[in-house]
């Protein structure tokens, strides 16, 4: 009764929600206790965020990738706050990486103008970051880094990723800069919270 005045629905409506979710092995109902939510396995967590650069570039095998859209010569009007020095413009582009058909990872990158030239196209709808830099001849990365927050999803990053609005996501923002000082590449992911964990080594 408290569910149906909540949502504006029919008692009825609710039944056949929860008998929906009791099928679908996401909650369970003892007499006399109530319905609960059902503890789920951590197995699913098979999405790892990588802690090295040569992580990174194993991250996306066995992954498929879509380009969802791309926009040449931007001037950020805010860079991150690291060392070194911005590119003149960057090529921005987004990105979306399922793996077996379900969306995991969704990308807002940019990458230095100059860098992108050098990268065949097609390649981005089948390379992750990392790979598409080890592409372009002479290109040395000196520094790397990657921020891990927690988030929830927008509505437009629940629809992509194919989960319920508000939830939960991590959120890491990595950089790149090349031996030069430039930093040459930057970007936000989204990553599902359901399926991803982290993973380090205690020193």
């Amino acid at each position: 009764a408290q569910l149906a005045e909540e949502f504006g629905v029919a008692r009825v409506t609710i039944r056949q929600a929860l008998s929906l979710l009791s099928r679908e092995g996401l909650i369970e109902s003892h007499r006399a206790k109530g319905t609960f939510v059902v503890q789920r396995s951590g197995t699913h967590l098979w999405c790892q965020v990588e802690t090295s650069w040569e992580g990174l570039s194993r991250a996306t095998e066995d992954t498929s990738i879509k380009l969802l859209s791309m926009e040449p010569d931007v001037r950020p009007s805010r860079l991150p706050d690291v060392e070194g020095r911005p590119a003149p413009s960057y090529r921005h582009f987004r990105r979306l990486h399922s793996r077996r058909g379900a969306p995991f990872l969704l990308g807002d990158i940019y990458l230095d103008e100059a860098v992108f030239r050098q990268i065949p196209r097609k390649l981005f709808n089948t390379l992750g970051s990392p790979h598409l830099l080890a592409r372009v001849p002479g290109l040395e990365i000196a520094d790397a880094r990657q921020t891990l927050t927690i988030s929830t999803a927008d509505v437009e990053a629940a629809e992509l990723l194919d989960i319920p609005l508000n939830a939960p996501l991590a959120r890491i923002f990595r950089t790149a800069t090349s031996a030069d000082g430039t930093l040459i590449w930057f970007g936000e992911g989204l990553y599902r919270g359901d399926l991803v964990r982290l993973e380090l080594k205690l020193r």
